[in-house]
């Protein structure tokens, strides 16, 4: 810690090229503050290292609504822990993470990471951290513990001999001992300040003291610089130096790109490298010469000439060009940066519109979701493909009805927006996709079919995320529609697709080919398929997209009566609330509880519902409470609080549709349940129209696992009321749909009544 120009930069960076320990490293700036930003910049780093590391921080940085802060923070500091293990990292050893200018974070909750960081260390982590002050970390602890070693100013400052080496070497004239004396004294051993002396002792004829004094005396350095260094360059070399300061990093193609329209500056890398080497505050950010920075008190001299010299309609140009430069080159943040810099918010909507879908296919959420609040709200409500952005996160956050609500105002704006027709029909092509979502979750079979058909009938080849939605939604609808060999067709078709995208897009088609064998009560075609989509995410590092794998092979051992494999499949999920999709945890939930209650541990079911129903507001939307709500009823049910059940009965919406039932369990089952368990005399009429109800969807749905089990329950319902002869032929019919498939938890989940 030492303020600017004491050499913090060149001192880390040098320890970094001689240790024999692995490093990596991170320049921040005021950007990074974002605790997103932040992270996704170190996981970075930390996988130049380690290529496979923090796959669980990385995908929590990827879904639609991030995580509580700490929730990340834990998993980041346990794999970082876990990287102690890893075959990159030699015994006992640990790799440097070099944080360099962290002064210029400002986050409370970047500091807070941090600190988590240094109270509890990873084994395999050695944190450096340059700063111009001491930032709110909790260093008193870790010298407490003589764990942190203090480089500080008075560390950093030149001694005699090393002002006298320094000098020697820096200037062009000789200097005697009295002058070294009195550089030392004036310059009290500062880094920059010799820089400054050295410059102002080459520039005179003779290596006087007095013109350091004068320098270094100067009321303020930032003048002697403009005097002294940058006045004395070329105009051309000022010209640069000046344009190109609103960068902070440079490469010569992006200096290029920049100062483009002065024939006069024709190779920028050439000229950084000479910077470099006359030392003029140029510094060196990589081996090979690449890229480079400014010294910070030196960018500030320029980006304070920057304004004198030259109208603000010059440099926005500026910042046009370097936001083109990044865009052309896929750095989006730094492209935005720079358009927003210009003032140019229409240009910053388009490249997030230009790279939306490439974010999508790779569910990139958290990341589209920060763009988003880069741009002021009006902008993004009077632009159809920022609109359509907002639609993904809310389908992703499971809020389908805010999604079609804001569906109809998208395709209100598409008659008067001035799009070409290509822009056209993708957006198109995307409100088709979402709107197959909403239809299947309304049970508006008829919908959900034209909508997802249309949708791939219209999305470009090339929108991955688009085509698999569809596809997703087009094969349920095949299913719900029971056009078997249409879907087998289907589903060969969609997996074609594949080669040419190579990212996240089977996952749909496996999902469904899962749900189908799930629905179809055919146990050994699920496991087959869930095992083939488990291997799929682990290959392809689709660490969010396994919840669904571990969720179907939970089902099979389930229904197997493998009561502590159905508990180990479900946990995976269960232990992910915040990395897996919000219908995959919640089935898995529901799941892991029926396994603890058929194990006879109630209690831990009963746990399990009220930690997860806290979870259940913090992941919003009233489809998850609902869930939450349902879960905690079902519970109830198996603990034998019948009142608090029939409670949750009673509120239970019944006019709402039906949706088809593809996973574990679904609220209109519980309430079944819960009907069946309550029936008496005077409501047996209404759990029986209830079950019906159910069942005559489930065949109308194809859904052979729900026939079955409302077929038993149905069954156990007259049995209950003494009418066995109407009560056999149920359940021999419920058997011979279960039988093939291997289903025993129907039956066994409906007690000693039926079995």
């Amino acid at each position: 810690s030492a303020p600017a120009g004491f050499g913090k930069t060149t001192l880390l960076s040098e320890w970094l090229r001689v240790t024999p320990r692995p490093s990596t490293w991170i320049t921040l700036d005021e950007h990074d503050s974002d605790p997103v930003t932040f992270l996704t910049y170190l996981i970075a780093a930390v996988r130049a290292i380690f290529p496979n590391a923090c796959p669980e921080t990385r995908a929590l940085l990827q879904i639609p609504t991030l995580p509580p802060l700490p929730a990340v923070y834990a998993t980041l500091n346990n794999e970082i822990d876990s990287l102690a293990e890893s075959s990159e990292l030699p015994p006992g050893q640990r790799f440097i993470l070099a944080l360099d200018d962290y002064h210029r974070i400002g986050d409370p909750n970047v500091h807070q990471m941090i600190n988590e960081l240094l109270l509890h260390p990873p084994r395999a982590l050695h944190l450096a951290i340059s700063t111009r002050y001491d930032p709110p970390l909790a260093l008193h602890s870790l010298r407490a513990r003589g764990e942190l070693v203090e480089i500080r100013s008075n560390t950093l400052r030149f001694t005699s001999a090393e002002v006298s080496t320094f000098l020697q070497k820096a200037l062009h004239v000789p200097i005697d001992d009295a002058t070294v004396t009195q550089v030392e004294k004036i310059t009290e051993g500062w880094a920059a300040g010799l820089r400054f002396a050295a410059l102002a002792l080459n520039a005179e004829e003779g290596a006087n003291p007095r013109f350091v004094t004068e320098a270094l005396e100067h009321r303020f350095v930032m003048d002697y610089l403009t005097q002294e260094v940058l006045t004395r360059l070329p105009a051309a070399m000022q010209k640069f130096l000046t344009q190109t300061a609103i960068l902070d990093q440079l490469n010569g193609a992006l200096c290029d790109a920049v100062i483009c329209e002065e024939p006069e500056l024709e190779d920028s890398q050439q000229i950084l490298e000479w910077l470099e080497s006359e030392g003029i505050f140029t510094i060196a950010l990589d081996d090979q010469g690449e890229w480079y920075r400014y010294h910070s008190l030196f960018q500030r001299l320029l980006r304070e000439q920057l304004v004198r010299r030259y109208n603000a309609a010059l440099i926005a140009n500026l910042h046009r060009r370097a936001s083109a430069w990044y865009a052309a080159n896929g750095l989006v943040e730094d492209a935005l940066h720079h358009a927003l810099e210009a003032g140019d918010t229409i240009g910053a909507a388009r490249i997030i519109e230009a790279n939306r879908h490439q974010a999508l296919n790779f569910s990139q959420f958290q990341r589209l979701d920060q763009w988003l609040k880069r741009l002021p709200p009006d902008l993004i409500e009077a632009r159809p493909g920022l609109l359509i952005i907002e639609a993904w996160l809310l389908a992703e956050r499971w809020r389908t009805p805010d999604m079609n609500a804001l569906l109809d105002r998208i395709e209100a704006q598409l008659s008067r927006a001035t799009l070409s027709e290509d822009e056209i029909t993708i957006l198109e092509s995307e409100i088709a996709a979402l709107r197959s979502d909403y239809c299947y979750f309304i049970g508006d079979r008829a919908g959900l079919l034209n909508y997802a058909r249309r949708a791939l009938e219209i999305a470009p080849i090339a929108l991955s995320s688009v085509r698999r939605f569809a596809w997703l939604n087009y094969l349920a609808a095949l299913q719900l529609r029971g056009d078997f060999k249409a879907l087998q067709e289907a589903l060969h078709t969609s997996l074609l697709e594949d080669r040419f995208h190579g990212d996240a897009f089977p996952v749909s088609p496996l999902i469904t080919q899962c749900a189908v064998s799930w629905m179809s009560a055919d146990l050994a075609a699920l496991q087959q398929s869930a095992l083939h989509l488990l291997r799929l995410t682990q290959e392809r590092d689709l660490l969010n997209e396994q919840g669904w794998a571990h969720l179907y092979l939970g089902c099979v051992a389930y229904q197997r009566n493998d009561l502590a494999g159905a508990a180990q499949a479900f946990s995976a999920i269960v232990k992910r609330p915040y990395g897996t999709h919000g219908h995959a945890f919640w089935q898995g939930a529901f799941g892991l509880a029926a396994a603890h209650c058929a194990q006879g541990a109630a209690e831990q079911a009963q746990a399990l519902s009220d930690s997860l129903l806290a979870t259940a507001w913090e992941m919003g939307g009233a489809n998850v409470v609902e869930e939450a709500h349902a879960l905690r009823a079902f519970v109830a049910l198996q603990r034998g609080q019948r009142d608090e059940a029939q409670r949750w009965a009673a509120a239970y919406d019944r006019n709402q549709p039906l949706a088809p039932m593809s996973m574990f369990c679904a609220p209109a089952l519980v309430l079944a349940r819960i009907l069946l368990d309550a029936a008496t005399p005077q409501t047996v009429a209404d759990a029986e129209a209830w079950i019906l109800h159910i069942y005559h969807f489930s065949r109308e749905t194809y859904n052979v696992r729900v026939q079955s089990e409302m077929l038993a329950m149905h069954a156990l319902l007259h049995e209950m009321t003494g009418a066995r002869a109407k009560a056999l032929p149920l359940l021999e019919e419920a058997l011979t749909l279960a039988a093939p498939g291997g289903l025993e938890r129907i039956f066994l989940d409906l007690g000693a009544g039926l079995v």
